[in-house]
This record gives C-alpha cells, sequence and structure tokens, in this order.
C-alpha cells in the first residue's frame, strides 16, 4: 500500500498475521522486503493487509493506533515467539530493556537472545521491538537507531 510516497508490504496466513514492513521508498523494496520473510506471498487487494498497512502510516505520522489483529509465529523457535509474545504485551508509552524481557520469559541471563529473536522480527510496529531498549543505549532496531527514536518520543516514552 501506498501513501506520501512510502509504501508498506503486508502479508498474511490463514491464521493471521505473517509478516509486514516499514515504510519503503519503493513497492518493489517493500515486497523483496516481505517476500525475504514469506517467499511465496501473493500481493493483492486483501482488507486485512489494507487496513493493517493504513495503521502502520498512521503510527509514522504520530498516531495511536492499535494492531489488535491475529499473528501467526508458528514459522519461528518457541524461544521467538515467547519473546515475541511478550514485547506484544508492552503499552504504547512504555519501554523495557532486554534484560527485563528476558526475566518475563523465564530466561533471565538470555538478554543478547531477546536482541537477536527481536532482530528477527517479521511485524515491527505490530509486535512493537521499538519499545525494548538496552541498559544503558536505546539498542538497534530493523529501520535504524533514529526511528526507534522517532517512535518512542511519538508514543511518549523518550
Amino acid at each position: 500500500m501506498e501513501s506520501n510516497g512510502k509504501y508498506v508490504a503486508v502479508a498474511r496466513g490463514g491464521k493471521g498475521l505473517l509478516a509486514s514492513t516499514l515504510p519503503c521508498l519503493t513497492r518493489e523494496e517493500a515486497e523483496r522486503r516481505i517476500r525475504m520473510l514469506v517467499p511465496n506471498v501473493e500481493f493483492g487487494d486483501d482488507p486485512m493487509c489494507k487496513r493493517v498497512a493504513e495503521k502502520i502510516f498512521k503510527v509514522f505520522e504520530g498516531g495511536n493506533v492499535d494492531f489488535n489483529e491475529a499473528v501467526d509465529l508458528s514459522q519461528l523457535s518457541c524461544f521467538q515467539r515467547m519473546v515475541l509474545e511478550e514485547v506484544r504485551r508492552i503499552p504504547r508509552g512504555k519501554k523495557v530493556t532486554y534484560g527485563e524481557i528476558a526475566e518475563k520469559i523465564g530466561r533471565p541471563k538470555a538478554a543478547r537472545a531477546v536482541g537477536n529473536a527481536l532482530k528477527r522480527n517479521p511485524l515491527p510496529i505490530i509486535i512493537p521491538c521499538h519499545r525494548v531498549v538496552g541498559s544503558k543505549t536505546l539498542g538497534g532496531f530493523t529501520g535504524g537507531v533514529n526511528v526507534k527514536k522517532f517512535l518512542l518520543t511519538v508514543e511518549g516514552a523518550l
């Protein structure tokens, strides 16, 4: 989907959302990024995908959006699913550390592994990995640290 010269792609399966992109400069880039996660995806006019893409754009415009759509994380490892399910519970305007997520999932020494799981988040923004920060720095983010800082600022967490 296109908005203001940027493109977002969203893929879903029978059980829910599979992958999404952050806004990209071209449709081809958005579709390429989705195909890296969901190789056989078919692009069309799916109403749910369209609605989710609109919500992603709204977030980048500073809007307050709830992503309550079902997600399908079955293609991920058990650890990745635990991390992403916990991260999905972080409310807007809050941030937690990688270590706190590790504690919450019962793996207190796995802060680095939490970071690695978040690096592979197939649904950025929908599963708000930007709300997870390091104990001393903001940490990384798929869209870059400046985008993470922007998102945390518009959400009131910075």
